[in-house]
């Protein structure tokens, strides 16, 4: 439900929502902004089944040679390397977990692709949830070249992705019993967390995670808008 995701996120984040002309195969798109800052789209979900969600996007120098390398360690392309004009090519690979992303390599100078920042309305982490992280590792090794690091932040063992000497993403195990497959989750940067629970609430979401500390970090918890899709919040201490 498009319109019930925009009218949602505007409330909640305070973003602004312009519908993208050209053509989307059909599909109605969305471009976000907070303030004056592009940091993502909506589009609408044609595949019966498939609930809501957020995809993230890395980019890549080459998109088809991230697809192969993803076929090579298993994972599949439900969506192959695709133009979009004006903008650059991406594609969706999919691990054997199930967990879903989509490499994208935009046109030189063309696109500005936004970084995570912990600037309140904005996107500011990526995070795996899964149930074999130490195959999740060497899986996204292979296809995006990162390293990772294991560490302990007082809740559990953390794996950490970097590209470079950057961090690009996270990784948290989930019960291997859990019925539902590998997911990443963003999350959004608020001014406090507990008071856009609330707010959350009253717009029609639910909470699936209260609000915790992560010590020395940040203040987080997850939620689900109205239509089902997951996505975690935080404040982060010293912003």
């Amino acid at each position: 439900d498009l319109a019930k995701s925009v009218e949602f996120y505007s409330e909640l984040f305070g973003w602004t929502v312009q519908e993208e002309g050209g053509d989307n195969d059909g599909l109605a798109y969305r471009r976000i902004a907070s303030g004056d800052h592009e940091i993502g789209g909506f589009i609408e979900l044609d595949a019966e089944g498939v609930p809501s969600h957020w995809i993230g996007y890395v980019t890549v120098d080459d998109v088809d040679s991230a697809c192969g390398r993803a076929r090579k360690l298993g994972g599949k392309t439900p969506v192959p390397g695709t133009d979009i004009p004006n903008v650059g090519r991406f594609a969706v690979v999919s691990h054997p977990g199930g967990s879903y992303v989509s490499p994208f390599a935009p046109h030189e100078l063309e696109i500005t692709v936004p970084e995570a920042e912990t600037i309140p309305g904005r996107f500011c982490w990526n995070q795996l949830m899964s149930k074999d992280p130490d195959a999740a590792a060497e899986y996204y090794q292979g296809v995006f070249g990162w390293t990772v690091t294991e560490q302990d932040l007082g809740g559990g063992k953390y794996w950490l992705f970097r590209s470079g000497d950057a961090p690009a993403a996270g990784m948290m195990s989930i019960n291997p019993q859990e019925k539902y497959p590998d997911f990443w989750m963003p999350y959004v940067e608020v001014h406090d967390v507990n008071e856009t629970c609330k707010e959350v609430a009253e717009l029609g979401g639910q909470i699936m995670v209260e609000p915790s500390d992560v010590p020395d970090l940040a203040r987080i918890a997850v939620t689900a808008d109205p239509t089902g899709a997951i996505l975690g919040i935080s404040t982060h201490r010293g912003r």
